[in-house]
This record gives C-alpha cells, structure tokens and sequence, in this order.
C-alpha cells in the first residue's frame, strides 16, 4: 500500500489523472476492508487470526496394479475442506494448489526411514507445505510429519496414510498439528489430573487434560506395533475405560476427542492449542504459501 509520503509525491506529478485517483481510492477501500475484515475476525472468535489460504503441494503415487493415483482429486478435495474445518476459528484455510503424481509405485508403501527420506528429498519443495497421500507406512501410526516446520523453509512435511482408524482428514489435522508447533497431548505420562504441573508435563499445554496414553507404550516395539498393542487397554468405542491413576493416586480423564491424542475420536482442538498454532506462525521466519 503506497504511504502518504508517496501520495503526495504522486499528487504534484503532471500524470496525475482523475483516473489514478478512482484506482487509488479502490486499493485504499480494499486494504481498509481486509484488515477489517481480519479485526472482527479476531473479535468474534476470541482468538488472533492467522487469515490465510494455504496452497499446499499434494502428492500422491501410483497404485501397484493400476498404475493410477492411489487417491483422486475428489477426495482430496473432500479431506482439505473437512480439515479446514478444525482451523475455521483462526481464519486458516487449506487448499490443493498442485499435485505431483509420484510415478514409482513402491513410494506409496515406504518400508523404512531410508525410503522415506529418499520420497521427501525428491519430490518436497521448499517454502511449501507438502502432503503425501500414502497407502501405509509400516513403521509408523497414522502418519508422520516435521515437529515444528513452519520453523523451516525446506521441511513442512506430511505423510497420512490410509490404513489408519482416523482416515485421511483427521489424521491430516493431527499432523497440520505438529507442523505448527502442537505436541502430542500424551507427550509425557507423568502429568498430574490436577493440573499443577500443566506448564512443563503432558504437552504443555494446559487447557488439554492429561493423559495418560505414553504410559501404556511398549518403546521395544515400532511405533504402529505398540500404538495398537495400547489402544483396546485405553478406550472401547471412543469411551475411556483406562484404570490407571497419576502419581496423586488420581484417575486420568484424558480429552478422546483432542486432534492432538492418539485416538481415533478426534474432533477438536483446545482453545490454548489454537492460540499457539498462531503464535508459531507469526513468530516463523519462513512463510510457506
């Protein structure tokens, strides 16, 4: 937006015409309107707003037999408008702006990190956030991601799968989650059901009940193995029914519906998890778009 030293500047040139001014006046109502726009969103959700469109990068491999994508643009679409939902309360929006189809159909079950590594290095591109759309990854739970990669400009990465409880979108939201700065809500198992030590336990967060999932993890097994071997000792029907007690001896009570935890119930984020998802942003160096 040009600043009243410019417009003045620009008033005393010989060129300036009736028209400029009709144009100025247009840049001006619409910039006035946006941030308007963007004032009353913060004021009628309570949160600071993001406000963005983020234009991801999808991409997805071929199928072994049919050699087509192993996802269509359909469903694509179907998962983005369904994830943006989760995000509506800080004005984030998330669309497909370009896909990749990945020719080499072994891409689309990655057996281990070195394969991994091998599909992120050469199919990601920086200052973007980029979705893989995978059938299974073997040795990880619903997905994987980059902790903080809004923090990065090479490296906002996501991998879902679609051998997972949680489908697409939500385990899409999960990891949307982790590349904005969120932790797991099972994090650590020695926060307290009081909440007193909310600030250094669990994921820090402390409008997100503790809980007590970690506890339950076999770490001498892969992740998607000891994930599953958890899970029945913890819920039934997205109903906790989990015994065990915190070092006060009181009962946990986790959140099975927090994007954030390992269930697959999840349908929200916390208001504190949203407020740092748009404190990480604006504090981010790098802008992915």
């Amino acid at each position: 937006m040009l600043s009243i030293h410019n417009l003045k500047d620009f008033a005393s040139a010989s060129t300036f015409k009736i028209p400029t001014i009709v144009s100025l006046f247009i840049l001006y109502s619409f910039s006035t309107s946006s941030v308007q726009a963007q004032m009353q969103l913060s004021k009628s959700t309570g949160f600071p707003g993001i406000n963005k469109d983020f234009q991801l990068l999808v991409h997805v491999p071929i199928d072994s037999t049919s050699r087509e994508p192993i996802v269509d643009d359909a469903l694509i679409n179907g998962v983005l408008a369904d994830v943006s939902k989760y995000f509506k309360h800080i004005g984030a929006n998330f669309d497909r702006c370009e896909k990749n189809i990945i020719g080499n159909y072994t891409y689309a079950t990655p057996v281990d990190s070195i394969r991994f590594l091998e599909l992120k290095t050469l199919n990601s591109k920086p200052y973007r956030i980029n979705v893989y759309f995978l059938e299974s990854i073997p040795f990880a739970y619903c997905g994987s991601s980059t902790f903080d990669g809004i923090q990065t400009s090479d490296d906002a990465n996501i991998f879902i799968e679609r051998d997972c409880p949680d489908g697409y979108a939500n385990q899409l939201a999960h990891h949307l989650g982790h590349l904005f700065g969120l932790e797991d809500t099972y994090t650590t198992g020695n926060e307290l059901v009081n909440g007193s030590n909310c600030t250094t336990a669990g994921d820090k967060i402390c409008d997100t009940p503790a809980d007590p999932f970690f506890r339950f993890v076999n770490t001498d097994k892969n992740e998607l193995e000891a994930f599953i071997e958890a899970l029945p000792f913890l819920i039934n029907d997205c109903e906790y029914i989990g015994n065990i007690t915190d070092a006060n001896n009181e009962p946990y009570d986790p959140d099975l519906t927090n994007i954030m935890s390992a269930y697959p119930c999840k349908c929200q984020f916390t208001d504190n998890q949203l407020r740092k998802i748009v404190a990480n942003w604006k504090s981010s160096l790098f802008k992915q778009f």
